[in-house]
């Protein structure tokens, strides 16, 4: 960064998570703060002075202090773009950044007027996220740095190499760009580097075929949410029927904070059959459990 800041050329650092940290913990306790409703650990957003749930925006704001024992002796794990900013600020005092995300950019005429500071020469260093892959395609710019490819890469989604490829494939349009990764001999990211999409098609069908993921299947989630011990046993029961009837799999059930519920996921090639067990299972239980929500998606956002 260095080197390409001194020859007046403009550096971009890639990153998919926009908070500060990752986790926050007590030293004393060792309580890590959670969300009351979704049992999940609150992000740091530093620069808001909150902690936030990543999937049902619970905020707090007391985060300085643990809610087990009182102590203010508290400490944060991990790092997304504000710490990326804090640190640079510090490395480079004297540089202009320029961070571009969803939580800074809220309009399409403040993403077209960060764009044009960047066009004309007005900043140094861009930092952001997934937005950064579009529309920037300057010769001035030195330097593209991806910071943590993994994070990406081991998210808990079945399309995890398939936004990873995507991402960094954008990207690699610089003579000039640094990949940070724990996995460089990774495939997926081997094959993104340098733009062959060709390897990185034909290993991502091949597993998917065997794993049974689209496109050889159809993925499906059906939720369960209701008391405890009711949800187990509907879950069980349409996991009974569903292999009786059906030819594929059926993964589950197991607890899903963002839901509150059991989630099965399925994979079969025959929509009309799994119709057929969800509508028979709710009909079933319709009359035993009154307070019963059982709901069926088509797309699954994730797995």
């Amino acid at each position: 960064m260095n080197e390409v800041l001194e020859k007046n050329k403009k550096v971009i650092l890639y990153m998919n998570n926009k908070s500060y940290s990752n986790q926050i913990k007590c030293r004393e306790y060792g309580h890590v703060l959670t969300c009351p409703k979704c049992k999940i650990p609150l992000t740091l957003h530093k620069e808001k002075r909150i902690a936030k749930c990543t999937y049902c925006d619970f905020t707090l704001s007391n985060y300085h202090v643990c809610e087990k024992c009182n102590s203010s002796n508290m400490i944060s794990f991990g790092f997304g773009l504000e710490k990326v900013k804090e640190v640079l600020k510090d490395l480079f005092p004297n540089k202009t950044i320029l961070q571009i995300d969803s939580d800074n950019l809220k309009s399409i005429e403040e993403y077209e007027d960060a764009i044009l500071q960047i066009e004309e020469g007005n900043v140094d260093i861009i930092i952001g996220t997934n937005i950064l892959t579009k529309n920037i395609n300057n010769s001035n710019i030195g330097l593209i740095g991806i910071l943590s490819a993994d994070r990406l890469l081991n998210s808990n989604d079945y399309r995890a190499n398939e936004y990873t490829y995507n991402n960094i494939a954008k990207l690699i349009h610089n003579d000039n760009v640094i990949i940070q990764t724990y996995y460089p001999k990774n495939a997926v990211i081997k094959y993104a580097s340098v733009g062959n999409y060709d390897d990185y098609y034909e290993q991502e069908i091949n597993r998917r075929k065997e794993l049974k993921y689209y496109p050889y299947c159809d993925i499906n989630r059906v939720n369960i949410i209701g008391n405890y011990k009711d949800v187990y046993h509907v879950a069980n029961y349409f996991k009974k029927v569903y292999n009786r009837v059906i030819d594929g799999d059926v993964l589950g059930p197991v607890y899903d904070v963002k839901i509150k519920g059991l989630k099965l996921i399925l994979k079969h090639n025959d929509y009309e059959k799994v119709i057929k067990v969800y509508k028979d299972t709710k009909i079933h239980f319709n009359d035993i459990y009154k307070d019963l929500l059982l709901s069926f998606e088509r797309k699954p956002k994730e797995i």
